[in-house]
């Protein structure tokens, strides 16, 4: 079992996150305003900056928050 990835809203204040483009790794997401943790749109982050994120995730020793399973958006044909 790998750490727990922190939650935007619980674990950090509002003063202490943002909300855009410029959210590290997934693209467009909420983040940290010290760039350190970031959680994708599931509106907006695509499939492949989705599993970019997961695997940074994976790779810093972090599970991926139940909650942010498959957060990605699935277009439509």
């Amino acid at each position: 079992m790998n750490k727990k990835y922190p939650d935007p809203y619980r674990d950090f204040g509002p003063d202490q996150i943002g909300y855009g483009s410029c959210a590290p790794v997934v693209g467009f997401g909420t983040f940290t305003r010290d760039k350190e943790f970031s959680w994708p749109d599931r509106q907006c982050t695509t499939k492949s900056e989705y599993e970019k994120w997961a695997k940074h995730l994976r790779d810093t020793g972090y599970d991926v928050p139940e909650k942010y399973l498959n957060a990605y958006v699935t277009p439509k044909i």
